[in-house]
Order: structure tokens, then C-alpha cells, then sequence
């Protein structure tokens, strides 16, 4: 009796036949609302509690059940007195006490199992509704190949209506589907249980076909398929291909004609220069002759004459291997070696100082050595050095500075001179052919010196660049990779 008392259940002593209740416990009052003595003048079920007949139609039956001498166990809400319902597990079975056959029922209140079972229902109805909805395919293939779920983007990627595929075996909807790739790996994550991502060709009944990609994840009642309709994404990369592939054949029979356009070049430039230079030896010849043996016979007029040709036809000649220097800087392949930049500027300084006749001071910093081609590098410090010896000669004294500054990436050389400078609005000139910015009366030179420069550090990986202004002199830099 004490533990009938304090038994967590609520407990029900029932008249076998009448279903009158003999006795309740504490927890029996909790639940129902009524108290002992105005449960004693009740049977089950009880009228007030029932929230409709079919709760007390299957409460009826359990105890008929039991009275035949069966246990009986049922799921069933019960209202409160107050008005609010409880959901209880309800167990009625028959047993003797005190001498008499009665019916034993204990309710236990579920209440908390109930609201976790509803707020199951409702996420897997919002997930189902979720996933019925999704851009993707979601389906649920059983171990037997059955469709257990398909959402309305399966539907209409499979062309069936979702009547055609559930219940239904894949191969039967499917016919041949057993021999494609993807089925492989369909019977791989089945037996293996591991998940498996692809790229899949689907071949339709009527021969058409679509690109699809499949995440394939093993689920308890067999493998989860997500697909994504890919068809846009790879026409748009087989129409890359094609011109990739187009664009490939385009770039190799360009480089042929180029190849081919270069080696005709480079043959009409040394047969031009050839060509050129026989009638201005003969020129120059010829016009020093003159001025050698018929100097008496001419007057002062025409031995300026003389002097003007002469002048002009080794500025040509010089024109003729300047451009031919340029040529060949593009072309020449790279002969890499560690140079000695403060022993290479120094030994053309010393030559260009005699050509020049120049008594401009030299400041050189220690310079640090450059991975480069020694002899296309010899041409780069040649046409900077000269080129600052012909612009500060009108200095009263011309002085030059040579500095290096390394970087973590590269070396900074720079040439500065004193001379008249330029403006900047014309820089973008400075490295073009036969462009130059002072008068060639003024100073001497071809206008291919700096583009031969700029061609050489640009092979080389490096920039050039310059700064100045009139009257301030100019600095030129260039940058080599470290050695």
C-alpha cells in the first residue's frame, strides 16, 4: 500500500466487471484533477476526461481486454479538470487483491515524449517539404533498388511522373541503367557504405542525353542521390575547349607565319644593310678622295660640301648598325653568367671617354654583380654611358654618377649626368625608334640607342625608366632580377 502510494504512475484498482474504481493514488488525483472520494463515484472511462469518443471507445476496449484476462497497453490523451490535456501511456491489466479479481491500470504521463514526437513530425514535414522543393534531385533508392522518396526536381529530371518512380525498381524505370558508370558507383556506396561524387552522362529512353552531377551518401534504408543538372555548365566548357583548341591552332599557325616572317626579315635586313653599305663606302670613298686630292680646286663653300657628305654618310652607316644591333638584341638567346658590373662599367666608361674626348668626372658606387648576358649587357651600360658623355659635354665640368640599390627581388642600377635634361611630357618617347628629343644638329645620334636598352633589360626580366627635367640633367634606371 505505501508503494502504491508513492508509485510515479498514476494507479487505477478497477472493478473487474463494472470498471468502477476501488481506489486511486495521489498521482491518479494529480493527473485527472478529481480527488480520491470523487474518483471512488466514478467508472472508466471517465466522461469528463474523454476528449472524443474515439478516446473512450479505445480506453473501453483495453479494459474488455483486460477483463478477459489480457494485458493492454494504449496510447491516449486525457483532459484535466482545469481544461488542459495530458498525453499518458496506459497499461491495464488483471490481478488479485485482498481475495478479489480486479483490474490494475497505471497512466504514465508522456507529455514531454508527445511535444518531442510533435516537434519531430513538424521539422521532418518542414524538411520534407524543404527537400521536395529543392533546385536539386533528392531520392531515397532502398537496398532492394526500390524508390522510397523523390522530390519534384527528380521528377523532372527523370521525365516520370513521381506515380512512374516510387515503389518502383530503378532498373525496371530505368532499363540498361545496371551497365552505365553511374550504377558502379550506386552498388559501391551501397555495399561499401562510403559516400562517392561524380560527373554522370544520363542516357534517356529516347536517346537524349544530359550532364548530371551526383553526391552519393549511404542512408540507413540504403543510398541518398543528390543530383545537379549540369548540361549549361559543360556546354559552356566544351565550347571553351573548342576555342581553346581553335584558339591553339590559331597561335601555332600564327607563330609559323611569324617564324617564317622573321627569317625573311632578318635575311632583307642583312641583305639591306649590305646593300647599303657597298655605295656608302663607295660615298665616303669617293668624297674623301676628293677632299685628299682636289682640296686646292675647290673653294671654301665646296669643301664644306665635301665635309657635310662625309659626315652624313657615316651617320647612315652608324644608323645601319645601330638597327641591326636592335634586330639581333630581340633575337638573341641568353647567355647567363654572373658579371662584374663595377669592373664592365668601369672598362666602358674608359672607352667611351676616349670617343667622346670627354673630361667628365666618373662617381661610381661599389656595384653589385648581375646574373645576365655579359655582351647584351656591355651594350646597355655602352649606350647609357654614352648617351649621358654626349648630353653633359656643354657642362663646365660633366660629372656622371653610377649607383646600385638592392631590393629583396632585384638590383636598381641608375645613371645620372648633369647635362641639359629633358621634359617629362616626351618620356614616353625616350625608348622608341628614331625617336629622338634634341636636334640632331644639336647632338649626335641615331634614336635607336635607348630602344636597343629598353629591348635588352626587358629580355632580361627587368624595367627601365627615366627622370628628369631641362637644365637638371637626367638619371636613367634599370632593374636586374638578383643574381
Amino acid at each position: 500500500r505505501d508503494v502504491y502510494k508513492r508509485q510515479g504512475d498514476a494507479l487505477f484498482v478497477l472493478n473487474k466487471t463494472t470498471m468502477a474504481i476501488w481506489a486511486a493514488n495521489t498521482r491518479a488525483t494529480d493527473l485527472t484533477g478529481y480527488n480520491a472520494d470523487e474518483l471512488t463515484l466514478m467508472t472508466f472511462p471517465l466522461v469528463g476526461s474523454l476528449p472524443d469518443k474515439v478516446t473512450g471507445a479505445r480506453i473501453a476496449h483495453a479494459l474488455t481486454s483486460a477483463s478477459a484476462g489480457q494485458i493492454s497497453k494504449l496510447e491516449v490523451s486525457l483532459i484535466h479538470t482545469l481544461g488542459h490535456t495530458h498525453w499518458v501511456l496506459m497499461q491495464v491489466q488483471p490481478v488479485t487483491l485482498n481475495g478479489e479479481d480486479c483490474l490494475l491500470m497505471a497512466c504514465n504521463c508522456i507529455d514531454d515524449r508527445m511535444a518531442t514526437l510533435k516537434n519531430l513530425r513538424e521539422n521532418e514535414k518542414r524538411l520534407r517539404l524543404t527537400m521536395d522543393n529543392m533546385l536539386e534531385g533528392a531520392q531515397i533508392v532502398g537496398f532492394n533498388w526500390q524508390y522510397l522518396y523523390v522530390n519534384n526536381a527528380v521528377v523532372k529530371q527523370a521525365r516520370k511522373t513521381r506515380e512512374e518512380l516510387l515503389g518502383k525498381i530503378m532498373m525496371d524505370c530505368f532499363p540498361g541503367i545496371e551497365q552505365s558508370a553511374a550504377f558502379s558507383q550506386f552498388e559501391r556506396c551501397m555495399a561499401r557504405r562510403v559516400p562517392v561524387q561524380m560527373e554522370n552522362e544520363f542516357t534517356y529512353p529516347n536517346g537524349d542525353t544530359n550532364w548530371f552531377e551526383l553526391r552519393i551518401e549511404p542512408v540507413p534504408e540504403g543510398i541518398f542521390i543528390l543530383s545537379v543538372d549540369i548540361q549549361e555548365r559543360k556546354m559552356v566548357e566544351q565550347e571553351k575547349a573548342r576555342i581553346h583548341e581553335t584558339l591553339e591552332e590559331m597561335v601555332d599557325e600564327r607563330t609559323r607565319e611569324l617564324a617564317t616572317a622573321n627569317k625573311t626579315l632578318e635575311m632583307f635586313s642583312y641583305s639591306v644593310a649590305h646593300d647599303l653599305r657597298s655605295p656608302l663606302r663607295a660615298i665616303d670613298c669617293y668624297t674623301h678622295i676628293l677632299e685628299q686630292e682636289y682640296a686646292a680646286k675647290l673653294d671654301g663653300e665646296g669643301a664644306r660640301f665635301l665635309s657635310v657628305i662625309r659626315d652624313n654618310t657615316q651617320r647612315l652607316g652608324k644608323l645601319i648598325d645601330d638597327v641591326l644591333h636592335f634586330a639581333k638584341a630581340g633575337k638573341t638567346i641568353l647567355a647567363k653568367e654572373i658579371v662584374n658590373m663595377q669592373q664592365l662599367v668601369h672598362e666602358v666608361y674608359q672607352e667611351q671617354q676616349l670617343l667622346y674626348v670627354s673630361t667628365a668626372v666618373l662617381a661610381c658606387d661599389d656595384l653589385l654583380p648581375a646574373m645576365a648576358d655579359k655582351a647584351l649587357i656591355r651594350l646597355v651600360w655602352e649606350n647609357l654611358l654614352s648617351t649621358a658623355l654626349t648630353y653633359s659635354t656643354g657642362q663646365q665640368q660633366p660629372v656622371i654618377t653610377v649607383t646600385a640599390v638592392v631590393s629583396p627581388i632585384e638590383v636598381t642600377y641608375s645613371v645620372a649626368d648633369n647635362g641639359v635634361g629633358f621634359d617629362m611630357k616626351y618620356a614616353e618617347k625616350l625608348f622608341m625608334v628614331f625617336q629622338r628629343l634634341h636636334k640632331q644638329k644639336e647632338y649626335t645620334g641615331s634614336g635607336v640607342g635607348l630602344a636597343i636598352v629598353e629591348s635588352i633589360i626587358s629580355k632580361h626580366g627587368g624595367r627601365i625608366w627615366a627622370q628628369s627635367s631641362p637644365g637638371r640633367g637626367a638619371t636613367f634606371y634599370f632593374t636586374l632580377p638578383l643574381a
